[in-house]
């Protein structure tokens, strides 16, 4: 019982507790990366927690989802339900395919807990396939870490979105929209920039050619 415990309920890492609160205070901004809002639709997030509780079939803790979400648009005529989001904050990423194992792990037993009370499938474990999972609920991991090619190539095989969280600005960042090369590395390597370098993560600013980049478009 000890070890378990010790496993559950051990203090975090300060900086964890303080991407978790960053997250909340700027949680409409994480969703859209996630969920772009039409231009004539509204918003709401509701259901909004931290510490999320998953269980097991027998009642077992598994662990804590650190963010969970649900989010509605409305528009004039309709409304539009997106799947859950679960969001998983690592300050540090060092390790993406244990983190990937977790959040997937969270994602198969939250779709099955929520059945159980819901009164659907029965008390029995349900095999769910992947492509029905993420029509259910979206992944996310936010991370301060700058993220690696492994990475970048794991979380879209896997539909995981990636967000880096810049602590210097405040800002989150979609980490496949990092990898794009700014007006002025391109100017500094001899080539011509293009329509999708448009943020510089080393000058913490648009570079793009209708904000009036100097290097845009210059060798």
């Amino acid at each position: 019982m000890a070890k378990f415990h010790d496993e559950f309920f051990k203090q975090k890492d300060p900086e964890h507790d303080a991407l978790v609160a960053d997250v909340l205070e700027n949680i409409e901004a994480v969703v859209e990366l996630v969920y772009p809002i039409r231009f004539d639709a509204e918003r709401q997030i509701q259901n909004l927690e931290t510490e999320r509780m998953i269980t097991g079939k027998n009642g077992f803790i598994i662990g804590y989802v650190d963010v969970i979400a649900h989010v509605y648009d409305y528009s004039k005529d309709t409304r539009h339900e997106y799947p859950y989001l679960i969001i998983d904050a690592k300050p540090k990423l060092n390790d993406f395919g244990a983190v990937t194992r977790q959040i997937k792990t969270y994602q198969n037993l939250l779709y099955q807990q929520t059945h159980r009370q819901a009164g659907y499938g029965g008390s029995d474990y349900q095999e769910v396939s992947r492509e029905y999972l993420d029509k259910y609920s979206q992944k996310v991991i936010i991370t301060h870490s700058e993220p690696t090619r492994a990475a970048l190539v794991l979380a879209k095989n896997e539909n995981i979105f990636l967000i880096v969280h810049d602590k210097e600005t405040g800002r989150f960042l979609r980490a496949d929209d990092m990898t794009h090369r700014c007006s002025l590395c391109c100017h500094q390597s001899g080539e011509m920039a293009t329509g999708d370098d448009y943020y510089c993560t080393r000058l913490k600013q648009s570079t793009h050619e209708m904000i009036g980049c100097p290097f845009w478009g210059a060798l």
